[in-house]
């Protein structure tokens, strides 16, 4: 049993200053910020000037063009357009980020070539989802159902993120419930027969109460490889089903509470160990095997399921706003591989459902 607890009682309460982000109007367009600036998407100039882009990369809502941080800032219809469908692809739209996925099918992101290899350590780039970190790198590898925007921090973030955050910093903000009643859903098919669908729905429930729901359900019908053992197919996404849902409590134009609750079940076969691609550990290869096709009596796999709770509370005071976010996180891991294969068994690596599972308190 391998349990990991990360972060235990360290609840935190960020006080910061407003700073007003009112777009005004301007007699001429006005200037990007330093080239620290120059990886972040802008909106299309208008008279008014250039539009601005909130971003809480310290931790406080800021217009992008003031924090002097290098961020990249991507709202939905960007990371749509762009084709971004899951973090292993951010890596298309956020220059200076490297996207790898394991053998044990976690997502491991570098960036400027900061990172680690290894699934059991916490990753030097952050993950942050609705401002809650999330720890264990085997629930980094998801799809991005209902996000209003993602930010990549870029360089060591020690000073506002922790030591954990020495590579930098991804940040998740979903999408805000509101009054007023909307939703969307959406089907689609990418490479390999990848069926992708989702649906969010958002609205009023009292007065003061709203609330949202999003789920998101992925499955992949051919995979990269074969496993020319078993016949069946390598690099392939089993499923990933996630689930969102939100509650919004705004007794007064000051106060704000925001109960979020989350699952993810992902399961994904893979690759087994080879010493370089296209060659084999033990015993020959056939003449027609591909680079991505393995050779195992068994089929690989890597799975995660489990999810957590938050509550966000904030309140306006006269001078400054007071933000306090606590979550609870928990959720095991299985996988099993194949690290000598070969036609007929010699040495598995593997936990069965249930024997690692993992708990974070922050």
């Amino acid at each position: 049993m391998n349990k990991r607890k990360c972060g235990l009682l360290t609840c935190a309460a960020a006080l910061s200053i407003i700073i007003p982000v009112a777009a005004q109007a301007q007699s001429a367009p006005a200037q990007p910020a330093a080239d620290d600036q120059a990886s972040a998407p802008q909106p299309a100039a208008t008279d008014s000037g250039v539009g601005d882009i909130i971003v809480t990369a310290q931790r406080r809502s800021e217009n992008l063009q003031k924090v002097p941080i290098v961020v990249t800032a991507l709202n939905n219809t960007q990371l749509t357009r762009s084709g971004v469908v899951s973090l292993p692809t951010l890596s298309l739209v956020a220059p200076g980020l490297n996207s790898r996925t394991s053998g044990g099918g976690v997502f491991q992101p570098s960036i400027r070539g900061i990172g680690t290899s290894s699934n059991v350590v916490e990753n030097p780039v952050a993950l942050y989802i609705d401002g809650v970190y999330l720890a264990n790198q085997n629930e980094s590898n998801r799809e991005l159902p209902d996000v209003e925007q993602i930010a990549v921090l870029k360089g060591p973030q020690g000073t506002l993120f922790g030591r954990n955050s020495t590579g930098g910093v991804i940040q998740i903000t979903t999408k805000r419930p509101t009054q007023e009643f909307g939703g969307q859903v959406k089907a689609e098919i990418d490479n390999y027969a990848t069926l992708r669908t989702g649906a969010y729905v958002t609205g009023g429930v009292a007065k003061d109460l709203a609330a949202s729901m999003s789920v998101d359900y992925a499955t992949q019908g051919r995979g990269w490889g074969t496993n020319l053992v078993t016949g069946h197919d390598t690099f392939k996404l089993a499923h990933s089903l996630s689930l969102r849902g939100k509650l919004l409590y705004e007794p007064s134009a000051d106060t704000s509470l925001l109960l979020i609750g989350d699952y993810m079940d992902r399961k994904q076969y893979t690759y087994t160990f080879v010493p370089y691609p296209g060659t084999s550990f033990v015993g020959p290869r056939t003449l027609s095997a591909g680079k991505q096709d393995t050779a195992s009596p068994i089929d690989p796999y890597a799975a995660y399921h489990g999810g957590g709770v938050s509550l966000t509370a904030e309140h306006r005071l006269s001078f400054a706003k007071l933000t306090s976010i606590t979550a609870y996180r928990q959720g095991t891991t299985s996988y099993l591989f194949d690290d000598a294969p070969s036609g007929t068994p010699i040495f598995y690596v593997g936990v069965a459902p249930g024997n690692q599972p993992n708990k974070s308190f922050s």
